[in-house]
């Protein structure tokens, strides 16, 4: 993956980080754990990449099922902008 298309991962990752938290803090898990699961479907596709981006900036907790301390900050920081 080139710089360009990184870039664009980590602001569309940033995007569904806000989703993420907000179901969060309504009792719902983030994300499922099983990455196939229809939820992560979006009109656009597959969101795996984003999932996996978002644990590998440890924004997400490795089973998917809680949004770090570090995830709510970004989305917070997204949100400002």
């Amino acid at each position: 993956m080139n710089k360009a298309e990184m870039n664009f991962v980590n602001e569309m990752t940033r995007k569904y980080l806000v989703g993420w938290c907000h179901r969060a803090l309504v009792g719902l898990p983030p994300v499922p754990v099983i990455p196939a699961a229809p939820t992560l479907l979006d009109s656009s596709g597959d969101v795996r990449i984003y999932v996996k981006h978002a644990k590998t900036k440890k924004w997400l907790s490795a089973d998917g099922y809680r949004v770090l301390a570090a995830g709510f900050n970004t989305a917070a920081s997204f949100l400002r902008r």
